[in-house]
Parts: C-alpha cells; structure tokens; sequence
C-alpha cells in the first residue's frame, strides 16, 4: 500500500497538483459483488466548499492492500458532483495471462485507496469499511417455469448474471468458497432431488436449464385431478462460511391437458353461440 501511495504521490508532484484535503469523511466505504466483478465506493461528502472546485468529468483510482490487487482499476466519472455525486463503480477485468484478478480470493480486504482527480485537482480517500455483498439469490433466474406433462414435469430456468459465482457444483480439484450443495423441487405433495450440473452447468454457459422430471403415470392422472398446482425450488448454497437456504415459489406452471381441455371447452362454446346466432338470424 505504501508503495502505492508513493507512486501516486510522485505522479502528482510531477504535474502539479493541487490536493484537495478533507473531501469525504470515515463513513464512506467499498463494497465487492463478485458475482458482477465490481467494486462499488459510496462516498459520503464533508461539504467541504474547497472541493466544490472538481469539473463535470473526472477520473477515479482504485487500490487496494491485499498482494492479490495487481494493479490499480480505474475509470472515468462523467456529470461529476462533488455534493450529489455519492457513488463510483470499477470493474473488476477478467482474469488472464496478464491479470491474476481471482476474485475468489478476495476474502480480507480491508484497506482501499480512492484517488479522485482532474487536470488541476487531486484528492485522496482511505475507505476501511469494507464489505463483501453476499447473494441471496433471490434474482438468480428471469423464468422458472413448471410445465405438467403426460410422463414428466418439465422445469424450465432462464438464468440471469446475478449468481454466477455461487450458481456452481463443489470441485475436489479447486475447492470453490461459494457453491450449491444441493437442489430440491416440491410439487404437490411430490419431492424430487434434482441434478446440480442439470442446473448450474447451463447457468455458467448462460443458457436456459430445461430439467425433465419422470413421473408415473399414476401421479399424472393426480395431477390431471387437482384445480390448482403449488410447486417450490429449493436451493441449499454454501457462499464462504455461511449456509444459505432459499425456496422459490414457482407460480409460472402450464398443465397441457388442462390447456387442451380449456381449449375444447372455449371451443364447444363457440360453436354454442355461434348456432344461437345463426337460428335467430343474428350476425
């Protein structure tokens, strides 16, 4: 850290700037989303008037301690104000060749370095409220759909990118922090294990996970006699230390046979009025 401070420090003297002291007070802080790649700063303002004097566009450095930050992330921050702007987002890049962002292991952080600047200004906040967002994953899938059919009911999930980092299987090769331990589907009074890969597989290639479910064909005709369908997903996750359980209620469900009898049924009714109209002359 020191080392990056001194390297700011000297770019800044080279080209004269002039730093801006006391911008931002101790509460503002740094919270990571893995799952996005981002690290997002909340700033919160003294008011002090000297640093009203930054433009509209200004560009931002992150640093942070950990051996595992290699280099700083930067970015530009367009309509800049220094009282109304409270919040700046840096991505974090893949990690390659040339980028050893393993983001996994960021896991005690608990010292980051902002450097706010323009052509003319400079000022400097050292955050140490730091936070990892933990998924819920409560916003994990944009559909999940049940669809009941003659051998099998037919789940249907569209992955967003919400929970990517916690959407994986456990590896006894690298050991993942975060993964799902297990996937339960309920429907009616039926409980089903389900595949992890059937699910998180598609969800890395963010593809939609269509998942058959073989029932008897006793279940299906009690099925075919039930009104109304309740059906949950849950998921059992592991993210770090802490065990997370979540069960979605699925109210997307499509019964075929109800559908074509729904459709018979409109039909009769149709051909019913459609015979009143014609024995009375009507149109």
């Amino acid at each position: 850290m020191i080392l990056h401070q001194f390297c700011f420090s000297y770019v800044y003297d080279q080209i004269n700037y002039i730093q801006l002291q006391n911008c931002y007070d101790q509460q503002s802080k740094v919270t990571l989303n893995k799952n996005m790649r981002t690290f997002t700063v909340i700033l919160n303002p003294t008011n002090n008037s000297i640093c009203s004097q930054f433009p509209s566009d200004i560009g931002a450095n992150l640093s942070g301690s950990s051996l595992i930050f290699p280099t700083t992330l930067q970015m530009i921050a367009r309509n800049f104000s220094y009282k109304e702007t409270t919040e700046l987002q840096f991505t974090i890049p893949p990690k390659d060749a040339f980028n050893n962002y393993d983001i996994d292991l960021y896991t005690d952080e608990t010292f980051i370095v902002i450097q706010l600047y323009s052509f003319q200004f400079v000022t400097q906040v050292e955050l140490l409220l730091y936070d990892e967002l933990k998924s819920d994953l409560m916003n994990c899938f944009s559909t999940m759909q049940v669809k009941v059919q003659d051998t099998s009911l037919k789940l249907t999930l569209v992955p967003t990118q919400q929970c990517v980092i916690q959407m994986v299987a456990y590896d006894l090769v690298n050991h993942p922090n975060s993964y799902i331990k297990s996937i339960i589907f309920e429907f009616q009074n039926m409980i089903f294990d389900v595949s992890i890969n059937d699910v998180v597989l598609p969800y890395q290639l963010q593809q939609q996970a269509d998942v058959i479910i073989p029932i008897t064909s006793e279940q299906h005709q009690n099925l075919m006699g039930e009104a109304f369908y309740q059906s949950f997903l849950k998921f059992e996750s592991v993210q770090g230390s802490q065990q997370v359980e979540l069960r979605y209620m699925l109210t997307d469900i499509i019964s075929a046979a109800h559908t074509d009898l729904l459709t018979q049924s409109c039909s009769f009714i149709r051909q019913r009025v459609q015979g009143l109209f014609d024995h009375f002359g009507l149109r």
